[in-house]
């Protein structure tokens, strides 16, 4: 086999000495990142082989390409994306491997070991920040999104401008931290999670929904973990009956399923709550349809589907003219003025008619707009990260002369600088969250009470007849599940935080017993004899 990494060796000596010259580069405060194909061109697939250097020297530093590397391996390498795949900067899916080509596992950037990668070319969004700026808010609200890195890029005898090194989604103990499933995992406890699943253009495996999209076709889900051709069919089976199951509560007239069960007992609200945020106060016109992840783990650890990973924010934060992408006011979620409604779920139009979703949102808002969703906080990201690029965009807008195009369909006419395109996003930030603020639904009075710990407990276990709970909240929901994921018992709206549960009915054997209160969940195991 050839040894693709002995071969990387002595064309990235050559690549370092000619960049030097031919671009007159000196030094960045950024790390660097110099990629060499030995004459291959990088294709939107298959992948080839290449060589990967990376120079990091720390935050605060001066990096040189005469630097000692953090990095220097081989990698697989081909240019990613749908719409992107048209513009002249591309992004690119990295795999780090050994010398013999197997996967590598490899910590970049103290990211943790894995070993598929994103190089993410700012174009569209000539800020360079609205993409890492999402990530940021999204982890702050306590969730995972990809842990991202501005770097500047070398591929072989060219500067490729300022790129953003981030995390590809994927299930794993650093990046969505869900059971992991195998093909022997389709019964019991075992087949109940990991799942991710998303809404995205339907070219992938999934299945359709019993109800319509807003556009009135009916609404597709797609398979992410397990992959397509891993997924067994007890698997397909077991997630797809659980969102059906979701879906027939949130739909229902009280929405409650036939089985008695509310829509908020299969999905993590808050979570939910955060992704309308997210999306809402950033206008992400492909928000809640296109690149929107979902995540199921097994029932033992958290029953509840959960909204995430966060993705692609390029053409958010003002920087799209259509579905209303350019009006500071005016619901996201509900807006019609869009092509693409068949892919856009109705679940937000009923979340927003129910009074638990409207309150618990209107709680969510006014603690985040007093920290990570207000102006102040917002705007410090910015400007920080402005004095942290301004040296690199001066290089990435020397190489790309876009600053006068239009790049995409923007709101208006391009400002002509990236001074200007950082004042015109601050600006619209402010104009959006006051708007936000002024037409919040809800009331956070009514929702369920703050609940500090989840420190609650359960009492005699094993129990024959009857079991006591002292509970966080008089609020709070109490659901009982079987080792098979089923829901057996639900209870919540207590008149009192001391409350006994009759469990006589149920069979002798193990069960999960789940406290849910606003800001805290927490579980304990219960025996019935």
């Amino acid at each position: 086999m050839e040894n693709h990494f002995q071969t990387f060796l002595i064309g990235v000596a050559v690549l370092i000495s000619a960049q030097a010259i031919a671009q007159d580069f000196e030094s960045s405060n950024l790390p660097l990142i110099v990629i060499n194909t030995n004459g291959q061109d990088i294709e939107d697939e298959p992948d080839i082989v290449a060589g990967m250097v990376i120079i990091d020297n720390g935050t605060g530093n001066i990096h040189t390409l005469d630097d000692t590397p953090i990095y220097v391996g081989d990698i697989n390498i081909e240019k990613r994306g749908s719409s992107s795949l048209g513009f002249e900067k591309n992004n690119y899916a990295v795999e780090t491997v050994d010398g013999l080509g197997a996967d590598l596992d490899t910590n970049l950037f103290g990211f943790g070991k894995e070993e598929d990668w994103i190089l993410h070319g700012p174009w569209a969004d000539k800020s360079l920040l609205r993409n890492t700026l999402s990530m940021k808010i999204f982890r702050e609200m306590g969730h995972y999104s990809s842990k991202t890195q501005f770097c500047e890029l070398f591929i072989n005898d060219e500067y490729r401008g300022v790129y953003v090194f981030m995390e590809k989604i994927k299930r794993d103990d650093d990046r969505v931290d869900i059971a992991k499933l195998t093909p022997q995992d389709i019964s019991g406890d075992a087949v109940t999670g990991g799942y991710i699943i998303k809404f995205d253009w339907p070219e992938g495996d999934g299945w359709d929904s019993q109800f319509t999209s807003a556009g009135g076709e009916s609404q597709y889900f797609q398979y992410f973990y397990p992959k397509q051709d891993q997924i067994q069919p007890e698997q397909r089976d077991y997630i797809e009956a659980f969102v059906d199951s979701f879906e027939l509560a949130l739909f229902s007239d009280n929405f409650e399923n036939q089985w008695g069960v509310r829509y908020d007992s299969y999905i993590d609200v808050y979570s939910f709550v955060d992704q309308f945020l997210i999306n809402e106060l950033a206008k992400e016109v492909d928000g809640y349809k296109l690149s929107t992840f979902m995540h199921k783990d097994k029932f033992s650890n958290d029953p509840r589907l959960k909204a995430g990973p966060v993705w692609d924010f390029n053409i958010a934060w003002f920087n799209s003219n259509y579905c209303a992408g350019g009006d500071e006011e005016g619901w996201l979620f509900n807006e019609m003025n869009c092509e693409d409604l068949e892919l856009m779920p109705r679940w937000w139009e009923r979340f927003w008619e129910d009074d638990y979703f409207r309150n618990a949102l209107n709680c969510r808002w006014n603690d985040l707009k007093e920290n990570i969703l207000s102006e102040a906080y917002l705007h410090a990201y910015i400007d920080e990260h402005q004095t942290l690029l301004t040296e690199a965009a001066i290089r990435n807008y020397e190489k790309w002369d876009i600053l006068n195009e239009y790049t995409w369909d923007h709101p208006i006419e391009p400002p002509g600088s990236w001074q200007g395109e950082i004042t015109i996003l601050k600006e619209w930030i402010s104009n959006r969250l006051a708007w936000m603020d002024s037409n919040m639904p809800g009331n956070c009075a009514l929702a369920l009470d703050h609940a500090v710990g989840l420190e609650w407990e359960m009492y005699p276990n094993p129990a024959t007849d009857k079991v006591m709970l002292k509970l966080p909240s008089r609020k709070s929901r109490i659901e009982i599940y079987d080792t098979s994921g089923a829901l057996v018992m639900s209870e919540n709206s207590f008149i009192s935080t001391r409350i006994a549960l009759d469990v006589s009915d149920l069979s002798p054997g193990v069960y999960i017993v789940h406290a849910i209160a606003q800001n805290g969940y927490s579980c304990k195991q219960l025996v019935v004899e």
